[in-house]
């Protein structure tokens, strides 16, 4: 692929790394550790996909929860420095819950995308430093829109923000 650009390959999905697990506490399972990060790249996968949900990352008056944003951080650098990319994948958010039988419609309830744009833009802002080589975003994990149209104009608007502040 050309140089510059992130390349997916094969690779594990990191699912409660970051959002914590009600069943892995009560068992007494810890939490995530470098070491696990260098295990998966031993098993040669290219990149982690890291699910993460609002109401981990903000409390209930949209503000940014330092210990997490700490744990997303730790993770995304241990993943980079064990060679593996990273995918962030915005996973739930106030409106939308892969587990819902409706699609979500953002098309049509401009505070949702508000939301999601300015959730974005707040995690684009803590990420972004890392390369474009090494860092992708996935927008909406598992969402479905009534139309690939709707989503088109979902996905343009949230693009749009995030080229604002990174332009590649």
């Amino acid at each position: 692929s050309p140089a510059g650009c992130f390349e997916l390959g094969a690779g594990v999905n990191l699912n409660d790394w970051i959002s914590g697990n009600y069943l892995k506490r009560r068992l007494g399972l810890g939490a995530a550790r470098r070491d696990d990060v260098r295990r998966i790249a031993d098993w040669d996968f290219a990149h982690v996909r890291i699910p993460v949900n609002e109401i981990h990352l903000y409390d209930h008056r949209e503000r940014p929860r330092a210990a997490a944003f700490d744990r997303l951080q730790r993770v995304i650098d241990w993943s980079i420095d064990a060679c593996l990319n990273v995918l962030l994948d915005l996973h739930e958010f106030a409106g939308h819950n892969p587990r819902h039988p409706r699609p979500i419609d953002l098309v049509n309830t401009p505070a949702l995308l508000a939301r999601v744009i300015h959730i974005w833009r707040d995690l684009a802002r803590q990420v972004g430093h890392h390369s474009n080589e090494r860092l992708a975003y996935d927008f909406l994990g598992e969402t479905r829109a009534p139309s690939l149209e709707d989503w088109d104009r979902v996905t343009s608007a949230i693009i749009a923000d995030i080229r604002g502040r990174e332009p590649k």
